[in-house]
């Protein structure tokens, strides 16, 4: 392996083929350009390496590499990993991951105050560059500890957007029960048929027009075929949904990138301790829309209440402030995607987040019952869902319809689809969770299973 000397050797290269503008410009200002320009070398070392040695030679070549790369990032800071080489050969491969965490976390952060240091760079992409570095910095700090602790253990942290089926796999997910548009139609019939005279009434007199109307305008002049189109077209449902509760004495509230797992400090995770595997998923979903009962003689004394509910950023800040409100409530998970991307490709992640937030409600002992429903769309097509934990066991039990759109499956039925998924518990069995009755009734009417173990 290249020697620290010839390293700095090849640093002062780099920083000598790029003259600063200033000749007193310090070392660790020019640090995040030899870094890049070495990072290739490295790169191709690793992969020869990993052609030839066992994953725990892999490891320890790994962590030298972080450690000169560190050097470049940060120079004349001490070394992270402070350990002998005879230490470093005689290290398990749980302590080596430990370590290049750390020494990962100290580039992150070396960077990072090299790109601020002194306003050189004063833009908000490097402002927002640092707050992600600190961020990042914690989860991989977290991370590390646990590696640390946990001798032996597959340990692995997953954000939402980056989920595969073979995440869900991991945790538990290995069919995908799936309900189809005529099936969906007809489950959705019979659930307000089921329903309570007041809803009933509402279906009745709610005019889908409106809302028919508001998202012709938007498709035709928002454009751009982005995320951001997407949730434009969303915002309209959302909005029907809201005006739809009202004549209920419901009210749906709206929190727009609601976190459901920080990362660092409180992401989801899922211990398996009898086959000794941990993983973390951490990010959050688009929207969460939570209903809750509305008593109208008493909305004055509880504006504060709600107040504090609607200035809540996290799922654990929402359920705690439904909590102290003592009112009944449901809760739905909404991801919205781009219009130009496969929408089924986006259920892992879906998936995820909604067990993420059934993690969350477990910690906060809200309920027995450890279900929650989710939707996934770009505006224009529809994915309702519901999943599971089994009583007995960690594996999970996830019912999904087809992807829904016009004129197959209208607006308006989309609309009450929402509708249902949004406000279920609220009058339907007071004794289970939405998500554990839409799981009850998907589980009747679906007739595809996707195995993820193929």
């Amino acid at each position: 392996m290249t020697s620290r000397r010839s390293t700095r050797m090849a640093s002062k290269k780099s920083t000598d083929a790029h003259p600063s503008s200033d000749p007193a410009q310090e070392p660790a200002q020019l640090a995040p350009i030899a870094f890049a320009e070495a990072l290739p070398g490295l790169q191709r070392k690793i992969e020869h390496k990993r052609q030839q040695s066992s994953e725990t030679e892999i490891a320890k070549e790994l962590l030298e590499t972080a450690e000169t790369a560190q050097e470049l990032a940060t120079p004349g800071l001490p070394p992270l990993q402070s350990k002998t080489e005879h230490k470093r050969q005689q290290s398990s491969e749980t302590e080596v991951a430990q370590q290049l965490l750390e020494v990962a976390a100290g580039i992150i952060e070396g960077v990072s105050a090299n790109l601020v240091k002194d306003g050189v760079l004063n833009l908000d992409e490097v402002s927002n560059l640092e707050t992600a570095a600190k961020e990042t910095v914690e989860v991989i700090k977290s991370i590390a500890k646990f590696v640390k602790e946990h001798e032996g253990w597959d340990v692995q942290a997953v954000s939402f957007s980056r989920m595969r089926n073979k995440h869900l796999l991991r945790l538990g997910v290995s069919t995908l029960h799936t309900v189809t548009c005529k099936a969906f139609a007809g489950f959705l019939l019979e659930m307000e048929r089921e329903a309570s005279k007041e809803v009933q009434n509402a279906m009745a007199i709610w005019d889908p027009n409106p809302l028919g109307e508001s998202i012709a305008v938007w498709e035709k002049h928002a454009g751009g075929g982005t995320e951001a189109c997407s949730g434009l077209v969303v915002n309209q449902f959302i909005y029907s949904l809201i005006v739809f509760c009202h004549p209920l004495d419901r009210s749906s509230n709206v929190f727009p990138e609601l976190t459901l797992a920080k990362a660092g400090n409180s992401p989801a995770s899922f211990i398996n301790n009898d086959k000794r595997k941990a993983t973390f998923l951490t990010g959050s979903t688009d929207y969460g829309v939570i209903t809750l009962q509305w008593d109208r003689p008493h909305l004055t004394e509880e504006a504060e209440e709600v107040t504090t509910l609607l200035s809540a950023s996290t799922l654990s800040d929402v359920l705690n402030a439904r909590r102290h409100m003592k009112k009944d409530s449901n809760l739905v998970i909404i991801e919205v995607k781009n219009p130009n991307e496969p929408l089924r490709a986006h259920i892992p992640q879906a998936v995820g987040e909604a067990m993420a937030g059934i993690e969350v409600v477990k910690k906060m002992k809200l309920t027995s019952n450890h279900s929650l429903s989710f939707a996934l769309t770009n505006g224009r097509q529809w994915i309702f869902g519901a999943i599971n934990e089994s009583a007995d066991s960690m594996d999970y039990a996830c019912y999904l319809t087809e992807t829904l759109s016009a004129p197959s499956f209208s607006i308006e039925a989309q609309s009450k689809a929402l509708f249902f998924w949004a406000i279920l518990t609220l009058f339907f069995s007071k004794a289970t969770s939405s998500g554990a009755t839409l799981c009850s009734g998907l589980r009747g009417v679906a007739s595809t299973k996707e195995n993820l173990q193929r």
